[in-house]
């Protein structure tokens, strides 16, 4: 689950509004994420999500491929082989650059057509829901519904009444409108969404992945309102509790919830006990990790966002190796900004866990750097909160033989409290 812009001071600043604890915060397990692209700068959505999704740091606006344009395997792309399946939920255009990152590769995340068409034409996506409809044509969802299987719904009664297993979801030409300014009654929420992609992936015994974005904490980043940001980041976690509430339930399901950046810059001022904006863009700020269920314990301490990428692939052996069926020589994405080519499988390090060091952002590799304690320290000026949501409370279930559904939350920001001295053990993992 992926709360885009989401910083932790955004978790703060929500938490200080609703007088209690976020979901999310209550997870078990805590960490941090650095978020800079291949440059070593301040990433965009299109290389934070490439990152977290693909597992490869790249320049920004590139979505699914490396900075020279070489195609890389994604999470879901991977899952699918595996015979899971899979989903993408979002608040914006679903051909946005973070759930684009889940199901297309191209040059420009500004080709959302291109992407669109790549989510129907390329991919077997089982549940595509959210915005941006108006990439979309009226041939593509012909295509779509006619060829390719998909129920479309475009109402969130429709939504709720279907009992169909794959899913065209399109609530809005462009992105939804904030939460508390200017929603309509027929578009579903995202914790309405979350619990009805669960529903209808689950239904499958082999288990499922489902992408689920907040992409709204983003845009009110942008425009420095903290009524929306705090809006937004509610309604985030709101969907982040129905996974959880599904995961206790389940018993056999990971949830992992972070960012793909932070947006705004948000700061807290002691003095006045106010939160302020000092930038209206992305900056280079950590960013929260917090993890419940099976193989949780990976996601603690510090880390780089292409660590979160290794550790599900190792968890779920899912490091593409030449022995696999597809085609693993590495191809280059046409500089057309498209390619309508099946993702072939590519080198990926098998590093676990980053040291909090940026000299490594180029490569995306990463050394171990482990706190003993589950939760790491955090600059910002925050009050730690004993309480959690019954889901995440829950001891963490022990693996089982079944299908694994995961959640990846992403959420730009996540406040991490802790105190005390930890002991740190620093291991080199070599590519």
């Amino acid at each position: 689950m992926i709360g885009d812009g989401m910083g932790p001071n955004q978790v703060a600043m929500a938490r200080a509004s609703k007088g209690s604890a976020l979901h999310m915060e209550g997870m078990p397990y805590k960490g941090t994420s650095s978020t800079s692209n291949y440059f070593g700068e301040v990433t965009d959505s299109a290389a934070g999500g490439t990152a977290l999704a693909c597992g490869i740091k790249t320049k920004n606006g590139a979505v699914g491929i490396t900075h020279d344009s070489e195609i890389v395997p994604n999470l879901r792309e991977l899952f699918e082989d595996k015979g899971k399946k899979t989903g993408l939920i979002s608040t914006v255009s679903i051909t946005d650059a973070t759930p684009a990152a889940f199901g297309s590769h191209v040059e420009n995340r500004s080709n959302q057509s291109a992407i669109a068409e790549q989510f129907i034409n390329d991919h077997n996506i089982d549940l595509i829901m959210g915005g941006g409809g108006k990439n979309f044509s009226a041939d593509l969802r012909n295509t779509a519904t006619q060829t390719k299987g998909y129920t479309l719904i475009t109402s969130k009664t429709q939504m709720l009444s279907t009992n169909k297993t794959k899913l065209l979801g399109l609530f809005a030409d462009g992105n939804f409108p904030y939460y508390h300014d200017g929603y309509t009654a027929e578009i579903p929420t995202l914790e309405e969404m979350t619990n009805k992609g669960i529903e209808t992936l689950k239904s499958s015994n082999t288990g499922f992945f489902l992408m689920v974005e907040g992409g709204a904490i983003d845009l009110a980043g942008h425009e420095g309102n903290k009524n929306r940001k705090i809006g937004e980041t509610l309604e985030f976690d709101k969907a982040v509790k129905a996974a959880l509430d599904f995961a206790a339930q389940d018993g056999n399901t990971l949830v992992v919830v972070t960012a793909d950046h932070e947006t705004g810059g948000l700061k807290y001022k002691e003095t006045t006990k106010e939160y302020y904006f000092t930038s209206g863009n992305h900056t280079g700020a950590d960013v929260p990790v917090f993890a419940y269920g099976v193989g949780a314990s990976n996601f603690k301490g510090a880390m780089i966002n292409t660590d979160i990428n290794y550790k599900i692939k190792k968890l779920y052996d899912l490091i593409p190796t030449t022995t696999s069926t597809k085609n693993t020589t590495t191809k280059s994405v046409p500089k057309s900004t498209s390619t309508t080519k099946k993702a072939p499988t590519s080198t990926i390090s098998n590093s676990s866990v980053s040291s909090t060091s940026k000299t490594d952002n180029i490569s995306g590799e990463s050394t171990e750097n482990i706190s003993t304690s589950s939760i790491l320290g955090s600059s910002s000026n925050e009050v730690t909160s004993t309480q959690t949501s019954s889901a995440a409370t829950t001891s963490n279930p022990k693996p089982k033989d079944n299908g694994i559904m995961i959640v990846i939350v992403i959420i730009a920001g996540v406040l991490v409290l802790g105190g005390g001295g930890f002991v740190v053990y620093k291991f080199v993992l070599k590519k």
